[in-house]
């Protein structure tokens, strides 16, 4: 412990003269800058020593000097801009001025200007920004909003409640969109038009008529998908119906507000009040017509190509394995008895089955205006569940298993053993699998076609 603090004060003390040295060594490159009578470098050294050590007396004394003079050059570079009439100039001279000052103030160095140059700078400031507040509004008049908006971003930066500068700002900001609208708009691309707009309205919601024209070009936009069904050559007319009412679910809660899906039971009810009937799944041939009836824009079809279900017979096996047990047993070199591990063959039996499942099936979406097919992605993948475990009357944690005829205490070996032993003992049915690789590829799918959709109708 005495060691350890020892070695904590070496360091302390090794890095308070390393500190030191540092203010020590810009105090006196200060010093020499001030002697050459380049007072500004001195006052960035005395600043740099204070900033190492804030009780360097020196180095306080001498920024005190060098800093007036410094600050001086601030206050003249204002005078100086004034009296040739460039405002700008001399209105950031003085805010540089003032920012040197708290610079200052905050190593406890105060520094005197006249009192009227704060008059005079915000009649200067003022004068500047009334010439900027109308330089951006001519900007605005000659549709020049990412000049405007620059220019008025210098305004509330010097003054934040300058006339409605705020407003014009924000007009110089969100105007462009509003235009790209409407010609979006005008050319029937309303799925532009409405993220356009809906930009214009997150950042002003009573901006023009913005909000109307939103809600007419999500009206326009909509572009209605009807499934019309899933053609099945395997036999299974049930699986069709669940991949279409899966998909129709999954599609259902996309966050596209121009994508809408009828299913089924919305086709089967407008097609009742048209005094038509719709039995069955819908090939190709019918769909399109199906598809005009229901007045949808685009129409889902599919087949299925191919529906395995494999459930494997479950196989036994009879084991053998060794199970360690304790034994007393007499030692003649030490001429005691002594407690020792022995192993006696025993039979446990191991069970094995794996069920199979394989789904395969077409989607396309073909649009009703074009007749172009807008999404075709073929699904084609298995799913297998395997239960694989063993059974043992006795205390598992001594079997120890047969390896090519004899005992075998190999960790791995045994781990592998005590895993069978411990593992589940069901398998998932054939029904299950399909159902679990329908929902997969149906979800997988929906994200897929709402991603083509979009990208078809937002061209």
């Amino acid at each position: 412990m005495l060691r350890i603090s020892r070695y904590l004060i070496i360091i302390l003390v090794y890095t308070s003269v390393q500190g030191c040295s540092g203010t020590k060594k810009y105090a006196k490159q200060a010093i020499q800058f001030e002697a050459a009578g380049m007072y500004q470098d001195a006052a960035k050294n005395y600043l740099e020593s204070l900033r190492r050590d804030r009780n360097n007396i020196e180095a306080r004394i001498g920024l005190k000097k060098t800093g007036e003079k410094v600050f001086q050059d601030y206050l003249d570079a204002f005078f100086s801009a004034k009296a040739v009439g460039n405002k700008r100039e001399a209105v950031y001279a003085y805010i540089d001025a003032q920012k040197y000052r708290e610079i200052l103030s905050g190593y406890n160095i105060t520094v005197d200007q006249p009192s009227y140059m704060q008059r005079d700078f915000e009649l200067l400031k003022n004068e500047y920004l009334e010439t900027q507040y109308n330089e951006g509004k001519v900007l605005m008049g000659q549709e020049k909003y990412a000049e405007a908006k620059i220019v008025f971003t210098e305004v509330i930066d010097l003054d934040p409640n300058f006339k409605d500068v705020s407003n014009l700002k924000q007009i110089a900001y969100i105007e462009p969109y509003y235009q790209q609208a409407l010609v979006a708009y005008s050319d029937e691309n309303y799925v532009k038009a409405y993220y356009l707009l809906d930009n214009v309205v997150s950042n002003d919601p009573n901006y023009k008529d913005t909000k109307n024209l939103r809600a007419e070009c999500l009206d326009l936009g909509i572009y209605t998908i009807a499934i019309v069904g899933i053609e099945n050559t395997t036999g299974d007319d049930v699986l069709g119906h669940k991949i279409q009412a899966s998909l129709v679910t999954n599609l259902a809660n996309n966050t596209n507000p121009f994508i809408k899906v009828i299913d089924r039971e919305n086709m089967e009810s407008i097609l009742e009040q048209q005094r038509l009937n719709l039995s069955g799944a819908i090939d190709e041939n019918t769909a399109a017509t199906v598809g005009e009836l229901l007045g949808a824009k685009a129409v889902i079809s599919g087949r299925i190509i191919e529906r395995v279900l494999k459930t494997g017979p479950t196989r036994s096996f009879n084991r053998n394995a060794y199970q360690a047990y304790s034994a007393k047993q007499f030692n003649k070199a030490t001429q005691k008895e002594e407690t020792v591990t022995k192993y006696k063959k025993v039979a446990y039996k191991e069970y094995y089955q794996m069920n199979e499942v394989k789904l395969a099936y077409q989607l396309q979406i073909t649009s009703l205006e074009t007749g172009e097919i807008i999404f075709s992605r073929v699904f084609d993948q298995s799913s297998k569940d395997v239960m694989h475990f063993a059974l043992y009357d006795g205390d598992g944690r001594y079997l120890y298993p047969e390896v090519k005829g004899v005992i075998s205490t190999n960790r791995n070996e045994k781990r592998k053993l005590e895993t069978l032993l411990n593992s589940p003992r069901e398998v998932k049915a054939t029904t299950e699998l399909m159902s679990d690789l329908l929902a997969s590829s149906t979800n997988y799918f929906s994200g897929d076609i709402i991603r083509s959709v979009n990208g078809y109708i937002s061209k």
